[in-house]
Parts: structure tokens; C-alpha cells; sequence
């Protein structure tokens, strides 16, 4: 398990995958900094491949962390199993979070 990170071995948060050689990604966990502790804190990462919606129109949420005001000052998820993707991941709400600080652990 590694974090997603960029040819100069930066942490790189999203990744929108590519079409020849990176279709898909195994999510093991999720870490994100909160910017302020007495703030509730939030980020929801969606499947992303082109917009993926299900037969309602609703967007594949992938996780939904929520962090409490004056508790949290990390947010972060690791999942007994890995959530597939099925081409990426993007950002719907990041809501108090340290810019950059959002790390996607995955296979």
C-alpha cells in the first residue's frame, strides 16, 4: 500500500486514471488534515469516469468523512477491503481542509 503519487514522487490527491495503461485503482484508505480544529471538517471523494451517475442520476459516492468541531484534527478512513474504482476518483465537498494535505492510500 502506497500513496498516489506523481512521476516526481510527490503525493498527487485525485487522479482522473488514463486510457492505455491505468484504468483502474484499488482505494485501501483515505487521510486528509483538517485546517482548523474548531471547525467541522468534510470530503467526499466520488467515482469518476466521465460523471458516473447510476440509473437515478445520483453520483457513486466512494467515501463521506466528516469530522467533528473541536475533536478532529485528522480525518481519515483505512477499509477492510478495497474499493474498486472504475477509472478515478474527484472531490465533491472538501469543506476545512489543509490545501494538499488530502492522501489516498492505494494498490
Amino acid at each position: 500500500m502506497y500513496v498516489l503519487q506523481c512521476a516526481g514522487g510527490y503525493p498527487i490527491p485525485l487522479t482522473s486514471g488514463g486510457d492505455a495503461y491505468e484504468v483502474r485503482k484499488e482505494i485501501m484508505g483515505v487521510c486528509a488534515t483538517a485546517t482548523s480544529t474548531a471547525a467541522a471538517s468534510q470530503l467526499t471523494l466520488i467515482d469518476d469516469y466521465g460523471k458516473v451517475k447510476t440509473d437515478e442520476n445520483i453520483d457513486v459516492t466512494l467515501v463521506d468523512l466528516k469530522g467533528v468541531a473541536n475533536v478532529d484534527g485528522n480525518i481519515s478512513v483505512m477499509f477492510p477491503e478495497p474499493v474498486k474504482t472504475r477509472k478515478g476518483i474527484a472531490v465533491s465537498a472538501a469543506t476545512n481542509l489543509v490545501q494538499g494535505s488530502i492522501l489516498v492510500y492505494c494498490r
